[in-house]
């Protein structure tokens, strides 16, 4: 009697046996399948969809959440230890890096608060010039391209309106 296991701890071992029987037979069947099979497996199993038609990537994937529900996924302790390595992590791993404040300004523009001058069909028009656009009649806008349209009505080049730039010539290096 010492030799045998109890009937209850055999069918929990028969069970766990059949359970990775099971998983493994689930995650040998992805590689015979199509990538638009995979997309609808990935989108049962994750229940979103995804357009990526990378088969290696989404067989790893949906093995990955396969064994991941038979095994209940990461442990507490994992998940506890994963929180304490993330906030240790340098910060360009946690989050997106935040948009710059520079700017890249054209070399061609005069410095910000430097006021430009315009005469067209008989009236001066002035646009003060900023760090990242430009004010003209109390409105911001991001271009002098902009601001000439709303001068004149039509597209123009905005250096070329203001004198910035001389019509053929190239921007001097």
């Amino acid at each position: 009697m010492e030799g045998r296991v109890p009937s209850k701890r055999r069918a929990k071992r028969t069970r766990e046996r059949e359970s990775v029987k099971s998983i493994a037979e689930q995650i040998s069947a992805l590689g015979g399948m199509s990538s638009r099979q995979l997309r609808a497996e990935y989108a049962r199993v994750f229940g979103e969809s995804t357009k990526t038609p990378h088969r290696g990537w989404l067989i790893k994937k949906i093995a990955w959440r396969i064994q991941a529900d038979a095994e209940g996924g990461l442990s507490a302790r994992a998940k506890e230890q994963a929180d304490k390595l993330g906030a240790d992590a340098p910060v360009r791993w946690n989050r997106p890096p935040p948009k710059s404040k520079s700017v890249n300004r054209d070399p061609r523009l005069p410095s910000p608060g430097t006021v430009l001058q315009r005469k067209y069909k008989g009236r001066t028009y002035e646009v003060t010039v900023l760090r990242s656009g430009f004010v003209y009649d109390g409105q911001e806008f991001q271009s002098l391209s902009a601001v000439a349209k709303e001068i004149t009505g039509t597209v123009w080049n905005g250096l070329l309106f203001f004198g910035l730039k001389k019509r053929g010539k190239a921007p001097a290096s």
